[in-house]
């Protein structure tokens, strides 16, 4: 878990519409509302592809493993927030992770994270040094560094766990990137060459790390678009960790919170039917799609509801978990967490 926390709290970097995309905290920092699907693939090898200008990086056959969802919250909204100093806080489902970060006109940090022992993590990870996810401004041919220090567990106990990181990034190459998620242009890769002294108790055994992560971003987007992993001398090994991320539209917000919203959505949970009202029982310009978190669509509704301002969704075939309600019309899109439980 350890290495993919750097990778799972990496904030989009935002550019311009420009060729080569400049990189600033002006409108690229994850917001509170934000959403983004969020995908594993573990493949045995994997190309890190070409550095350099005018690049296209095809990464269309990764077949993912796992699937979450991210929501971007107030820090006040999390139960942790007095814990940490952050501002906005990331929320991975279903392993209710925090990742609490700071923002400023210069940078993106990582100050702490919650990662439940359930979840295979070590509960509270605070940084004494906070951990860069991003500098602002940065263009092709940028570089930086910077070092982390953090500390798990008590001090000369055998749940001991000491790691200081040195990490030199640079912007090392632009152009179009495809995913499964799909096709974006004016991406940019950042390099970081990542080196750690890892002390490891409770693996005994303690050693160095050198691992190199690649991670994509594109203008206007607040998350990565792709992260690949490679252990380069690492004393645990394994193969190549690769993410890739899927943007909720910029139109959506949540049902409940759209301004003038004539949509209610209930019982929420929902065990056989779910039922959604349109106040204007007027039909005929929307689109109603329910979603796994993987983005797949579960339901979708095709015909004019028999019931006038009541749409019925049956949830007959439908497992239990986490989804979202998406109602799309002409003014826009409005999305919303529906609970299934048939228990």
């Amino acid at each position: 878990m350890k290495h993919s926390l750097a990778t799972l709290a990496l904030c989009a970097l935002a550019g311009t519409s420009a060729a080569q995309p400049t990189l600033s905290a002006t409108g690229c920092n994850p917001v509170p509302g934000d959403r983004f699907f969020y995908y594993y693939a573990a493949p045995a090898a994997i190309d890190n592809g070409a550095a350099g200008a005018g690049i296209t990086w095809d990464y269309t056959s990764l077949v993912p493993t796992v699937t979450d969802t991210i929501d971007v919250l107030n820090c006040a909204s999390t139960p942790y927030c007095d814990s940490f100093s952050g501002d906005i806080v990331e929320y991975y489902h279903p392993d209710s992770i925090y990742v609490y970060m700071t923002e400023s006109s210069s940078s993106l940090k990582d100050v702490g994270d919650y990662v439940p022992v359930g979840s295979g993590g070590p509960g509270m990870v605070h940084y004494y040094t906070p951990t860069v996810m991003g500098h602002y401004p940065a263009t092709y041919g940028t570089n930086w560094f910077d070092t982390t220090y953090y500390r798990i567990g008590d001090p000369g106990s055998t749940s001991e766990y000491r790691m200081r990181l040195a990490r030199h990034s640079t912007a090392d190459g632009y152009g179009t990137l495809k995913t499964p998620a799909g096709t974006f242009t004016n991406a940019l890769r950042i390099h970081v060459h990542e080196y750690g002294f890892d002390t490891m108790y409770y693996y005994m055994t303690t050693g160095i790390d050198t691992i190199d992560h690649y991670v994509w971003y594109a203008p206007g987007i607040h998350c990565p678009l792709l992260s690949i992993t490679q252990n380069a001398t690492s004393i645990h090994g394994g193969d190549p960790a690769v993410y890739y991320w899927k943007p909720m539209p910029a139109t959506a917000v949540p049902v409940a919170e759209a301004a003038g919203s004539n949509y209610t959505v209930f019982p929420n949970p929902a065990a056989a039917t779910l039922n959604i009202r349109n106040g204007t029982a007027d039909w005929t310009t929307e689109k109603v799609q329910l979603l796994d978190i993987s983005g797949r669509v579960v339901w979708e509704w095709r015909q004019e509801p028999a019931s006038g301002d009541v749409l019925q969704v049956n949830l007959a075939t439908v497992d239990d978990g986490l989804y979202l309600l998406s109602i799309s019309s002409a003014t826009g899109t409005q999305v919303q967490k529906v609970l299934v439980s048939k228990r």
